[in-house]
């Protein structure tokens, strides 16, 4: 039985369509080098490329066709493919780059600041068990939100490559062994097993694909939370599959008789329009959409990879007819440093960024990650590999002896290092300790101040004909205790509430959800502690269902009570956030009488100099800020008690 090698070729032989060797194809490297530039553009500036993102996008269609098109061959060439050859190979491509990443950064752990250390137990853990995608859906985490950036968070995406890696190897040895298997009369038929092997490739692909990107949809359409989305291998694995059904209809070295056919017919001209006019629809999209559409979601990821896809099949399609026309030798050599590139930007960016402007920083970090991705393609992959050394014109062989002690040093410096981190490891930001010691604070004072009568305290109007107005308001204050349910945008300004208005006991918790304050209420109202006016400060972290938490809250309060709500603000410019939901729905909804409103969020968009230099929820000492916030507050009170309490009317 003949080798598999000549599959899908006999036939067309026989009507004389001419194949050519390739050993590889033109323009991948620049479409991987275009990609990559994407990523980096919009770490740099998300503001200006706000969907660079993509590029990773395009780099998983890359990496699912050349894997496939490379096992495809293997196995037309071989009968079969070694799967603990292919791991090894995935492997010691992703593993030498980013131990070097780890060996430039972990020694930055003695000098850095500290808030960059929270957690860094968990996140080196995700690093090496490249499970940084979840770890950023477990904690919320994205590029553009995080108060202080995690240093290896751009390390998500090597989670579901190796998982695409590991899991479709797999898949196309059970293909490959169901093909072969497979008898057609009493003899297998080489050339019968390769198609249908190409055939169970774009099928499995198609589906998969498919299913992945509805999936995406329905998360979209139901406002699953954002992290997961853009984070979880079930939605992001869907562009390698559209990179492995490219690779089954075309190939690599070796063609099916179907696309020869088309080769042979097809004009170059279209498939060249394709290869220029692609990266300038992608780079629309990544102009025109950003992290929080949810457009990106449904239309943007799909597209970017069908777009990709097309990239390639034209580009083969090009590869297969003599032109003359060849990459330069520099894009072929940058491609090379695409994924040192990636992995080395990111953390020195992040550093730097704190301590210089944005461009500065930003031209810097590119600098540094440059020098270290040729120090990795010409010294450190020569170390792995036992390769000579490459020293300008002059080259270094190494003994065993050498590269085993060189490894192991710096295998000892990734230990020691690494020993320095954890022991600086904070328990928590700056910021937040500063926030649950205002929280201690106010825990101690409410046990002092349980029972105590709330002092008499009211605003004097200022207006003389509505002196009679305000006495009888402030003698119905004077009755009053006021209760504020809140986060921990309140424990920022809780000093100066209390200070400000005597008669108000706050309960605020850091990371408080707004479907708490339902249960927080009725807790207070059992226990005898719960205000006659209560305020929820709540909604900075909300899950989609706010109508019913609302509800739950109108519920839950007893009569006799009247109920302030205070508006959430994030200095997101996405209107589809759910905390912006909120905030419509709560000055749209039809209110109960009892029922009061206090606009932070109409106050914020007025006064954007309140968030300046700050995550864009909290505005942590800004002075002006909390008197505003306080101010509104009393004013809401004062509102409040012109209505009646529940169950009065």
């Amino acid at each position: 039985m003949d080798s598999l090698q000549q599959s899908g070729t006999a036939s067309v032989e026989r009507k004389e369509v001419k194949k050519p060797m390739v050993h590889r194809m033109e323009w991948l490297d620049s479409l991987r080098v275009l990609a990559m530039a994407a990523v980096i553009f919009y770490h740099f500036f998300p503001k200006s490329l706000p969907a660079g993102f993509f590029g990773v996008d395009v780099l998983f269609v890359l990496s699912g066709f050349l894997i496939t098109a490379t096992l495809l061959d293997e196995m037309i060439e071989n009968k079969t493919f070694s799967l603990r050859a292919f791991f090894e190979r995935r492997v010691l491509r992703l593993l030498p780059p980013l131990a070097l990443l780890l060996l430039c950064i972990l020694p930055l752990a003695l000098f850095i600041h500290a808030d960059f250390l929270v957690d860094f137990r968990r996140q080196l853990a995700a690093v090496f068990g490249f499970t940084t995608n979840w770890y950023e859906i477990f904690t919320g985490g994205s590029y553009e939100s995080q108060y202080i950036k995690h240093l290896f968070l751009h390390t998500w995406s090597l989670g579901p490559e190796l998982r695409f890696y590991i899991l479709w190897a797999v898949a196309l040895k059970v293909m490959e062994r169901q093909s072969v298997s497979h008898r057609s009369g009493r003899r297998k038929r080489e050339t019968t097993i390769a198609g249908r092997l190409r055939v169970n490739i774009c099928f499995t692909s198609a589906v998969l694909f498919m299913g992945m990107t509805l999936l995406q949809w329905l998360l979209t359409l139901f406002n699953v939370n954002t992290s997961f989305r853009y984070f979880a291998d079930v939605t992001r694995m869907a562009p390698f599959f559209v990179g492995s059904f490219v690779a089954g209809i075309s190939g690599f070295k070796h063609q099916s008789m179907v696309f020869l056919r088309r080769a042979q017919k097809q004009s170059s001209i279209g498939s060249v329009a394709v290869l220029i006019s692609v990266p300038v629809l992608l780079f629309v999209m990544a102009k025109c959409l950003d992290y929080t559409s949810a457009w990106t979601y449904v239309l943007g990821f799909p597209l970017v990879a069908l777009l990709s896809g097309a990239f390639l099949y034209c580009a083969r399609l090009v590869a297969q007819k003599p032109h003359g026309r060849y990459e330069p030798e520099g894009i072929r050599f940058l491609a090379k440093l695409t994924y040192p590139l990636y992995l080395f930007h990111w953390p020195f960016f992040v550093l730097l960024e704190r301590h210089m402007s944005q461009p500065l920083a930003a031209i810097i970090a590119f600098l540094l990650a440059f020098l270290l991705s040729l120090c990795n393609e010409f010294l450190w992959q020569s170390l792995w590999f036992h390769r000579p050394l490459r020293l300008g014109k002059q080259t270094k062989v190494l003994t065993s002896l050498q590269r085993i002690a060189i490894l192991t040093g710096c295998f000892c410096l990734f230990l020691f290092t690494s020993a320095a981190a954890f022991h600086r490891e904070p328990a928590m930001l700056q910021m937040e300790r500063q926030v649950w010691a205002n929280g201690l604070e106010q825990d101690w004072e409410t046990m002092q101040d349980l029972h105590d009568t709330v002092a008499d305290q009211s605003q004097a109007l200022r207006e003389a004909k509505q002196k009679k107005e305000a006495a009888q308001l402030q003698k119905k204050v004077d009755k009053q205790k006021i209760t504020l349910i809140g986060d921990s945008v309140s424990l920022v300004v809780r000093s100066s509430l209390v200070k400000n208005i005597p008669n108000l006991s706050v309960d605020g918790a850091v990371s408080r959800f707004l479907h708490q304050g339902a249960d927080i209420l009725a807790q207070k109202a059992k226990g005898g502690s719960l205000g006659h006016i209560v305020v929820i400060a709540l909604g900075t972290n909300i899950y989609p269902n706010y109508q019913k938490q609302y509800q739950r809250i109108l519920d839950a309060l007893p009569k006799g009570h009247r109920l302030i709500f205070v508006t959430p603000f994030d200095k997101s410019k996405d209107k589809a956030t759910e905390s912006v939901q909120y905030t419509n729905f709560l000055r749209n909804v039809d209110k109960p009488y009892y029922v009061t409103l206090a606009d932070w969020a109409k106050i914020s968009q007025e006064h954007p100099e309140y968030y300046e230099g700050t995550d864009g929820v909290h505005f942590y000492g800004k002075d002006k800020a909390i008197a505003h916030f306080v101010s509104m507050l009393k004013t809401a009170l004062q509102q409040s008690m012109k209505q009646p309490a529940k169950g009065e009317k």
